[in-house]
């Protein structure tokens, strides 16, 4: 009660009163404005505010196995990638469909998305810097008899600020019922935020 008392109407106590109730202070996007004036700077409040994200940690040894159990017209990954280059390997592979692999590639202090295939058939993205530490939307959508297309995009606050899509040759059978799907390799680092199938 007295710590209440003692931080009523700031941030912090917003977040003890949360805390007493059980409520997680992360559903909450507290927007804190002011501050003192800094001296010789025209600079007059602080802004200040956090960030939350809920994403499924992967550091070269996690798994996700299943089945498809319906016919399937693509797949939506939203994940980021580490941004430690002694631990990226050359390749990662982030999804693999029965013959079909989705990987990042490691070009210099860049990445690319590569899809490819049981024929060999390849689609890629262009490089990108994809070891920044934010999330990227990567979504493969299969189109008429054995067409495909990669979709790369990345937001920030609710607003896409890159967006690259490429369309190529793909297997529409590897993403038919029964399929085995693996999600996450042994090289895989990084964090799954969403798939969609």
């Amino acid at each position: 009660m007295p710590y209440l008392l003692k931080t009523k109407g700031t941030k912090r106590g917003i977040q003890a009163l949360l805390t007493c109730y059980g409520i997680p202070t992360s559903i909450l996007d507290i927007k804190e404005y002011g501050g003192p004036v800094v001296s010789g700077s025209d600079i007059t409040s602080d802004y200040q505010t956090e960030k939350f994200y809920y994403a499924l940690p992967f550091s070269g040894v996690e798994e996700i196995t299943g089945v498809l159990d319906s016919n399937t017209a693509g797949v939506e990954i939203r994940t980021n990638f580490t941004d430690d280059a002694t631990a990226r390997a050359d390749k990662q592979i982030i999804l693999s469909l029965d013959g079909t692999e989705l990987r990042i590639e490691k070009v210099d202090t860049l990445g690319k998305i590569v899809l490819e295939d049981a024929s060999a058939n390849i689609i890629s993205s262009s490089n990108l810097d994809l070891f920044d530490g934010d999330f990227w939307n990567i979504m493969i959508a299969t189109g008429s008899i054995n067409t495909g297309t990669l979709y790369v995009r990345k937001f920030a606050e609710k607003e896409m600020i890159y967006s690259d899509t490429k369309t190529g040759t793909l297997l529409n059978s590897d993403f038919a019922v029964g399929k085995t799907f693996n999600i996450g390799n042994i090289d895989f680092i990084g964090e799954l935020q969403e798939v969609r199938f």
